[in-house]
């Protein structure tokens, strides 16, 4: 990856040829984790998250779509994509693991359509453009990672060098949620499951 696009195309062949088995594999799982009620009965109600708490608290990505926010930079500041070219953002209630896996599931089919559609047009290919001159500039980007909206802000010296960053991956937010969900009508051994279901990082809150 380089600033404004990529070094090299990227391998659209290897990416069409691989995809499909991944999807596969991943539905294949998808499916047996949904279909056994055991499974499914630790997963309903345990660490919820309100729709009231993901709004103050700010939350993103699937943590915050499962408690009722309809948010994603895909759609909300779309790019590449376009209006032509709708991204379909899946939103559950609950608040709940349970939820928060299902939008996850619905992820996993809506990422890998967009991918197939963008590979067909030729997106992602565009290379990084040569620098004419160096000055000295700042700008924010965002892109939508897989734990939801991730920023960062640049700012580089009049060497073209980078003089400040400041990052603020996803986690930064939704760990904010995770103490609440913990809380929330649980019993201690729910909690490595509320913890998958965030899926967090601890590195995310570096500084």
């Amino acid at each position: 990856m380089a600033i404004g696009g990529v070094h090299r195309p990227l391998d659209a062949d290897a990416i069409a040829h691989h995809l499909p088995g991944a999807l596969s594999e991943l539905r294949r799982v998808s499916r047996a984790l949904t279909t056994t009620n055991s499974f499914l009965d630790r997963l309903e109600a345990c660490g919820v998250v309100s729709g009231e708490a993901a709004r103050r608290l700010g939350l993103v990505g699937p943590v915050a779509r499962a408690s009722g926010q309809d948010h994603d930079c895909r759609r909300d500041h779309s790019f590449a994509l376009g209006p032509e070219r709708p991204v379909e953002v899946p939103v559950r209630q609950a608040g709940d693991a349970l939820s928060r896996l299902q939008v996850m599931i619905e992820e996993i089919e809506e990422s890998s359509r967009l991918i197939g559609e963008l590979i067909d047009l030729g997106l992602g290919a565009e290379r990084a453009p040569e620098k004419s001159s160096r000055a000295s500039a700042s700008a924010l980007g965002w892109s939508e990672s897989a734990r939801g909206e991730s920023l960062v802000w640049l700012a580089l010296d009049s060497d073209g060098r980078i003089a400040r960053a400041r990052l603020r991956p996803a986690s930064v937010r939704n760990w904010r949620a995770f103490d609440d969900a913990a809380r929330s009508r649980n019993v201690f051994t729910d909690i490595p499951i509320i913890e998958a279901s965030f899926w967090l990082t601890v590195a995310g809150i570096a500084r």
